[in-house]
């Protein structure tokens, strides 16, 4: 089953793990601060570079404060990346390695390549995470 938006550019298919068998054409792409496994981002081909800026918040649990998409606070042992901000915007490339996004990061790409988007928290436990993130891409 295939959902698009007639508005969106057709520049990159985002693919929801929550649902592997459904692919969405969209930009900007939701990130749900719940989703342990993140939202897919599969480059398109032939690109090397793509700029990726969020907005909107999250929270890490129920009586949390709403942190932007730059995260609050040290990470520490346990998280997906125990250094710089807890709880930011991160992505998990092919290889596995993890990498900050934060608010706006220019990251260099591998056309074909299913980068992951999700909160920089300790894995099992992102059930008590809420909010979610938008985020635009334009790649070259």
């Amino acid at each position: 089953m295939s959902l698009t938006d007639s508005n969106a550019p057709k520049s990159a298919i985002i693919e929801r793990t929550a649902a592997p068998n459904i692919n969405i054409t969209a930009n900007p792409f939701t990130v749900q601060a719940a989703d342990e496994t993140g939202t897919a981002f599969t480059v398109p081909a032939g690109k090397t570079q793509c700029t990726f800026t969020a907005t909107g918040t999250w929270k890490w649990d129920v009586p949390s404060p709403a942190v932007t998409p730059d995260g609050g606070g040290s990470a520490y042992a346990g998280f997906r990346i125990p250094t710089g901000n807890a709880f930011d915007l991160i992505l998990q490339r092919t290889g596995g390695e993890f990498e900050h996004v934060g608010a706006a990061k220019d990251v260099g790409v591998i056309g074909g390549d299913v980068l992951h988007f999700l909160m920089n928290d300790m894995p099992g436990h992102y059930y008590d995470n809420s909010g979610e993130l938008s985020v635009s891409v334009s790649c070259q």
